[in-house]
């Protein structure tokens, strides 16, 4: 008996002692981490301050000309929140600011002088596309919506002009956008599509032609508060809150650091394939466009409205550099590639838009020697003037106005 109990105390005495180790180790393991964590924000966070700049770093862009506005404005910019729209996925809230309006409907306000002729209806303008035509970086009365509006204002022509356009949106959206106006009955004259940045940045980062943007992100949240997806929910609560900590940021930014493009390339999409992996997928974004464009034809032959169709222009397209506008062509460098074989391809491919009013104009800003793009994508106001009385140049030789 006194055996079996010493052999009984013996076991006893060995698991305690693993315990105790197993909680000094564990215990360890934590001080450690949170060393690490604590370590990482300390990097993190100094290197925040040290780099990021109080407000969007767009504010210096050298095409503003020194204007004082742009601080006020991006603070307005960043204040502004989205809402779930069925079909296209998001649209902004209504928001009132100095100089930025966002309507009830969720549509960028559109500002210049109306003009009404009691003899004949205005002539109704839709504008469709993604932040370019929406207007980021632009006060109201400077969107590319707004000038066509003026400018056609300055001709004689009363018009009422709608900026339909959505940042992050891709063509397809824009169609759905159209096809939900025209059920509900409103009907316009002149439907303006402005693409090209949009979807074809969607297809570099998810490596698919035709998906909207940041589709992964949908992919990851489809049904997620359905009882069969509660281990995928409890998981991506708990990875969400890794990605937040300080040590995995401190790991992004130097992949990053590393391999610029790491944050799209590595990326694999619901399809297998990874992100830019396919030869063919600066062409199947051109093919899309077009095959979309068709429908819209289509359309307007059915609902009696005339398409006029662009393809815009892209900071690759440009020769003439400024300081500021060459740092923000390096920031997307990883791109360039893709963006050029893309827009080539187009230049290729233009011909199966005929007898459709399609307007090429990525080379529009390839020899101006002012600076014009605040990042990438997105120009100045005195750039949307051009781009603006180029189209309503267009719109009043369509409509023979």
């Amino acid at each position: 008996m006194s055996i079996r109990r010493g052999g009984a105390f013996h076991i006893i005495k060995r698991a305690l002692i693993l315990t105790r180790n197993v909680w000094i180790i564990g215990g360890l393991v934590l001080v450690l981490l949170a060393i690490i964590e604590l370590a990482s924000g300390i990097i993190v966070n100094t290197k925040q301050k040290l780099t990021t700049p109080a407000i969007d770093s767009r504010v210096n862009a050298d095409s503003y000309r020194g204007a004082t506005w742009t601080e006020d404005y991006y603070g307005e910019f960043g204040e502004i929140t989205l809402r779930w729209k069925p079909y296209v996925h998001y649209q902004r809230k209504p928001f009132q600011g100095e100089y930025i309006t966002v309507d009830e409907q969720g549509h960028r306000g559109t500002v210049y002088p109306r003009l009404r002729d009691s003899q004949s209806t205005p002539l109704r303008v839709f504008m469709f596309g993604a932040s370019t035509m929406w207007g980021t970086g632009a006060r109201d009365e400077y969107t590319v919506a707004s000038l066509v509006g003026k400018i056609l204002s300055e001709k004689g022509v009363a018009a009422d002009v709608t900026n339909f356009a959505e940042s992050g949106y891709v063509s397809t959206q824009e169609v759905i956008a159209l096809l939900l106006e025209l059920r509900g009955g409103n009907i316009p004259d002149v439907v303006v599509f402005y693409d090209g940045i949009g979807d074809a940045f969607a297809a570099f980062q998810s490596g698919v032609a035709g998906r909207p943007m940041n589709e992964y992100r949908r992919i990851r949240e489809f049904n997620l508060l359905h009882e069969s997806r509660t281990r995928d929910l409890t998981k991506m609560y708990i990875l969400s809150h890794l990605e937040r900590s300080n040590t995995v940021r401190l790991l992004q930014a130097i992949v990053r650091r590393l391999r610029p493009d790491a944050e799209f390339r590595g990326r694999l999409t619901d399809s297998g394939r990874e992100a830019g992996d396919s030869a063919t997928v600066e062409e199947d974004v051109v093919d899309t466009w077009i095959a979309n464009m068709r429908i819209v034809k289509r359309l307007g032959e059915a609902y009696g409205f005339t398409p006029i169709l662009y393809w815009q222009p892209v900071i690759f397209t440009k020769d003439e550099l400024s300081e500021y506008e060459q740092k923000e062509l390096e920031k997307k460098q990883s791109m360039e590639a893709f963006f050029l074989k893309t827009y080539a391809y187009m230049k290729r491919s233009h011909e199966r838009l005929a007898g459709q009013h399609f307007h090429d104009i990525s080379d529009i800003f390839k020899d101006a020697k002012e600076p014009y793009y605040i990042d990438f994508a997105h120009v100045s106001e005195s750039a949307n003037e051009v781009l603006g009385r180029r189209m309503a140049a267009d719109i009043l030789e369509t409509t023979g106005k």
